[in-house]
């Protein structure tokens, strides 16, 4: 057997070698994917679907009579979990302190001759968890003009700022929440549909849909002081601690750093059963991030260091309020008034804006390891 000191300086040069050669976006639930020609095989997991808290069964066998197995190294993503230096080179992943979603898995196996091979798969991890329940009670409704498609909101405790879409129509807005007048008024290239808006520090960040460009305004006069780009729809924007939170229409949110707003993480929203798509505009109020789900009358409250879905506030029968026509009025719009504690919501050319508080009608439910996963 090798010595340990040597195996754990292989296993830092590896980490750094590898991460640069691992492409999450390729590898697919219960796909095993191995080095051409490896000597070795993953023989489990023969399931691919676990809840949090599961212990994920791994075991790797030598595929070559000639290859014996030195010792296995066992990572998920770049972090590696343990090691096995004896035969049967098994090992059980513990999941508690996982994000849900897909989760690369890889086994970096070495050789008694000195070579190694990398071993990768995916694994999905669910939410262990069913989120809470909650309804709203309205409490005030404000005007709103119906000609604002909107799609990002946000309160500074005293004015309203608003970015709406359509192309030859997108513009961001400050507004008098009382009397729903436009008090300052930007509006974006015609060929550009404006996205979702967030406030940082002195600044207004506020996205576009396809085109692939941010704005940095300054929030007092509106002036274009930067602008970024990404290589996704821009959907919804927020703050996240001290940097941003993105969502771009699917079940990822993508953690940006606010200086160069590059890609620093990224991370998936599952319930119990799956992905949570189309997660649209958000908003963080207390740590806990909202969002529309769009083209539905929910709000999923989500735990950004999880991923996990805590809580689905059910905002149907609000519409009601408005003369609704088109297609595409669907709920979208989150503000939080910190004073009160109360939401503020709309959607897209909705006649007014909600002043609601939440009331909790069930409370989240732990599931256990032998939970019917719904797959």
């Amino acid at each position: 057997m090798r010595n340990l000191l040597h195996l754990f300086l292989f296993i830092l040069l590896v980490s750094i070698v590898s991460g640069c050669s691992c492409d999450r976006e390729k590898d697919k639930p219960g796909v095993i994917t191995e080095a051409p020609k490896a000597k070795s095989s993953m023989i489990r997991p023969q399931e691919f679907t676990f809840m949090i808290g599961e212990e994920v069964p791994f075991a790797i066998a030598s595929a070559d009579s000639m290859a014996v197995i030195d010792s296995v190294v066992f990572y998920i993503g770049e972090q590696v979990q343990g090691f096995v230096t004896n035969p049967p080179f098994e090992y059980f992943v513990t999941t508690d302190q996982q994000r849900v979603g897909k989760q690369l898995i890889k086994a970096i196996v070495y050789y008694q001759d000195g070579e190694r091979d990398i071993l990768r798969t995916t694994i999905t991890l669910l939410s262990d968890i069913e989120p809470a329940r909650y309804t709203y009670r309205l409490i005030r409704k404000y005007p709103h003009d119906p000609q604002a498609f909107t799609q990002g909101l946000v309160f500074d405790g005293e004015h309203l700022y608003e970015g709406t879409g359509q192309k030859g129509e997108s513009s961001l807005r400050k507004v008098d929440l009382n009397t729903g007048k436009v008090l300052q008024n930007h509006y974006l290239a015609g060929n550009l549909f404006g996205e979702g808006i967030t406030i940082l520090d002195d600044k207004i960040i506020q996205l576009t849909w396809k085109a692939r460009v941010g704005f940095v305004y300054d929030k007092d006069e509106f002036a274009e002081i930067g602008q970024f780009s990404y290589n996704s729809e821009g959907w919804g924007i927020t703050t996240y601690k001290d940097q941003l939170l993105m969502s771009d229409g699917s079940a990822t949110l993508y953690i940006l750093e606010p200086n160069s707003f590059k890609i620093v993480d990224r991370f998936e929203v599952y319930n119990q059963y799956g992905p949570i798509e189309e997660l649209n505009e958000l908003e963080n109020i207390n740590g806990t991030i909202y969002a529309n789900v769009f083209q539905t009358e929910e709000i999923a409250m989500i735990d950004p260091e999880t991923g996990k879905l805590i809580g689905i506030i059910d905002m149907s029968g609000l519409s009601n309020f408005n003369d609704r026509s088109d297609r595409e009025d669907v709920l979208n719009g989150i503000a939080y008034n910190s004073i009160n504690g109360h939401l503020l919501v709309t959607g897209k050319w909705w006649p007014n804006i909600y002043e609601v508080e939440l009331i909790e009608v069930q409370p989240p439910v732990a599931l256990t390891e032998t939970f019917d996963k719904g797959i």
